[in-house]
């Protein structure tokens, strides 16, 4: 029975990891990176592996929705204008 229920628990776990949306940050806030694939390794330090892959960047950790629309660093998104596009409205 308690294969059984680990096994079951198991099976869980890449719904759970797929219901992630990962956000960079650069430091001019625009987004350089959005995917439900996470840009780094997260089993190290954290802070180590975002300075090496996106200096002076922060990451957010979401969960996955219709927002999560991937984003690459080839093609960054300009959050400012989003921002005043939304307040003027």
């Amino acid at each position: 029975m308690n294969r059984i229920c680990a096994a079951l628990l198991l099976g869980l776990l890449p719904l759970h990891a797929s219901a992630m949306c990962y956000t960079v940050f650069d430091n001019q806030n625009r987004i350089v990176y959005r995917d439900t694939v996470t840009p780094i390794d997260l089993s190290g330090s954290i802070e180590s592996a975002m300075q090496a892959k996106f200096p002076r960047g922060h990451l957010v950790i979401s969960g996955a929705d219709a927002s999560c629309v991937r984003v690459t660093p080839a093609s960054p998104v300009d959050t400012r204008g989003i921002a005043a596009a939304s307040a003027t409205r």
